[in-house]
């Protein structure tokens, strides 16, 4: 115990140090970009989270209730109220010579209307951030220490503890740090393999949670679906039914409040509607037609807009605006379909590129640099500096995966957590 409190403590220590370090070097405005408001730490979503905690905030003190408050549900959907919950303890504002007005989204993601208000008590929400992680790492040793032996427990800990890629993301505003804290404590119910209804219950509660930090945990259940017949058999229905319930209820709750907000029921982001049309429907038809993406941008765009004119939709509106996003969802998967090689070779490259791992790229270097402009970073002398020690560090990471998932395999009674895997 003593071992694995140090190396939580360790940790800890660091990580603290660390918030205190981004946020006394980036806790600022950058010089380099044309709009005199964006701030190097608070930009893309995590500047889209900031600016719905102020909406909310504004909204709830001028006399709104809650479920009529918010925007189009477009991105995660508890990130900016965990961050409004902290503003209110810590008496904080959001922007400079901040009011009461709502700040009003642009969907084409442009609103540096404000500035971010600096000097304010950010750093608190990081060490927050950062305690709670540790927290569930004491948490899930709790839970394993009679179950696994004590070595598997210590290599296990001191990798969640020390890892930095994990680390550094408690250094940001991202919707990391939150979810894999919450993925912890979820795993470490779930590995104690009980029947009881509250706990499962309660496991379904935080499956629900992890969709709302993080809409990619959407299909998460099924894993655990899954998980749960490998580990109860006949005995799985009770724990599957309490889960779901608890998954269920949050999920429901989102789709209540769009629907009292907007009268549209729905429980998805769009951005996960229109996601393959943006980004790779345009890579498929460039190589399928061999012209530039720019082509075939342009002609994506024309007929998006004789579609909007024939179809009569007001993008203004959010009921036409969800049409707009299944259109384009369906046209997505469409276009997909026709084009599976092409399709399978483009994501196939693109997952490549992201096994060679880089623990600097959503914190350090997404402060250091433009990275929306292309050449700001990845065709600088830097980025061709670090091309070897992230691939040691890829083959360090993907070797201790591997050790793992061989000790599993050996571990004949333990074939069932190959599922977290």
């Amino acid at each position: 115990m003593k071992k694995i409190l140090t190396i939580i403590l360790l940790g800890l220590l660091i990580s603290i140090l660390l918030n205190f370090y981004y946020i006394k070097k980036f806790d600022n405005y950058d010089p380099t970009v044309s709009s005199q408001n964006q701030h190097f730490m608070i930009k893309s979503d995590p500047e889209k989270f900031w600016l719905r905690a102020h909406n909310l905030k504004a909204q709830l003190i001028n006399g709104k209730n809650f479920f009529e408050t918010g925007d189009e549900y477009r991105i995660p959907y508890l990130p900016s109220k965990i961050i409004y919950l902290f503003s209110l303890i810590t008496n904080d504002k959001f922007y400079d010579q901040e009011n009461l007005t709502i700040i009003k989204e642009s969907y084409n993601g442009k609103f540096q209307e404000r500035k971010i208000a600096l000097d304010n008590k950010k750093v608190f929400f990081l060490i927050f951030q950062s305690f709670f992680y540790y927290l569930s790492l004491f948490f899930l040793y709790s839970k394993i220490r009679n179950r696994i032996d004590a070595n598997s427990s210590l290599y296990l800990i001191l990798f969640l503890s020390l890892e930095p890629t994990i680390m550094l993301f408690h250094s940001s505003f991202w919707s990391e740090s939150i979810f894999f804290t919450l993925l912890i404590f979820l795993i470490a119910l779930v590995f104690e393999n009980k029947i009881a209804n509250i706990r499962n219950l309660i496991i379904g509660l935080l499956l629900g949670l992890l969709f709302l930090q993080r809409s990619i945990a959407i299909y998460y259940f099924v894993i655990l679906i899954i998980y749960y017949i490998c580990i109860f058999k006949r005995s799985s229905l009770r724990p599957i039914f309490f889960t779901l319930l608890g998954y269920l209820m949050v999920v429901l709750f989102i789709g209540f409040h769009n629907y009292k907000r907007s009268d549209n029921f729905y429980v998805q982001p769009t951005q996960a509607k229109d996601g393959f049309y943006v980004y790779l429907v345009p890579m498929i038809l460039s190589s399928s037609k061999k012209i530039s993406t720019n082509e075939v941008k342009t002609i994506l765009n024309n007929d998006l807009n004789e579609w909007i004119v024939k179809n009569d939709i007001n993008l203004e509106n959010e009921s036409d605006r969800l049409i707009y996003y299944n259109y384009l969802q369906k046209k997505s998967f469409q276009i997909i379909i026709k084009n599976p090689f092409i399709t399978f070779k483009l994501i196939f490259k693109k997952t490549l590129h992201y096994f060679v791992l880089d623990p600097l790229r959503h914190v350090h270097y997404f402060y250091k640099f433009d990275l929306r402009k292309q050449n700001s970073f990845y065709k600088t002398e830097l980025a061709d500096n670090m091309v070897i020690p992230r691939i040691v560090y890829s083959f360090l990471i993907y070797s201790i995966i591997l050790i793992g998932f061989i000790s599993v395999i050996k571990k004949k009674k333990t074939l069932c957590l190959l599922f977290f895997y």
